[in-house]
């Protein structure tokens, strides 16, 4: 995991990559097994991540890894501020937060895994098109190998027609044929 050096970094994580990010750089160990459970499943239930981020900061085995997250105190502090009952939404308004966090981390895990997929996308094609390059005789790049085969550049009656598509280059020898079987008939 990339090592986290600002508060930023830390919320633009959802889910396990940011438990396991906590862990890794704020207690500056690893998590045990329960522990990942335990708070995944915590945020999964709706705790606020930039609450759980200021928890984490405010732990007293916390201070060696808090200290070099450029922005964590702050971000403390802010988080004491609004846990204050006076700042603090009650009742209805809580449950619509936690539902907004729950929300949030679903759409975070559904990006995660959009990104890991996209990422397995780009290397199976990446494999695929080396494969292709190594197999004998594909010098040539293999977007050149996949396009339709073109028609022999031809020039008819004089017009150039090498820049055409195959379709337009047949439609006019088509029509050119009709020209010339029209004019060969003798008029009654």
């Amino acid at each position: 995991m990339q090592a986290i050096r600002h508060i930023n970094h830390l919320l633009a994580l959802n889910d396990l990559p940011l438990v396991e990010a906590l862990y890794a750089s704020v207690l500056q160990r690893q998590a045990a097994p329960d522990e990942l459970e335990f708070y995944t499943s915590q945020l999964r239930g709706g705790y606020g991540k930039a609450q759980m981020i200021a928890d984490f900061g405010a732990l007293p085995e916390a201070n060696a890894g808090a200290a070099t997250i450029a922005g964590l105190r702050e971000h403390m502090a802010k988080q004491l501020k609004n846990r204050n009952w006076l700042w603090r939404p009650a009742g209805r308004e809580c449950k619509y937060e936690r539902q907004l966090n729950r929300v949030e981390n679903s759409l975070g895990q559904v990006t995660q895994e959009l990104a890991a997929l996209k990422l397995e996308a780009r290397l199976r094609l990446e494999a695929v098109e080396k494969g292709l390059k190594l197999l004998p005789g594909n010098e040539t790049d293999v977007y050149e190998r996949t396009r339709l085969p073109r028609e022999p550049e031809a020039t008819t009656d004089g017009v150039d027609l090498s820049g055409e598509s195959a379709a337009v280059r047949r439609i006019f020898r088509e029509l050119v044929k009709q020209v010339d079987s029209a004019g060969s008939q003798e008029p009654e």
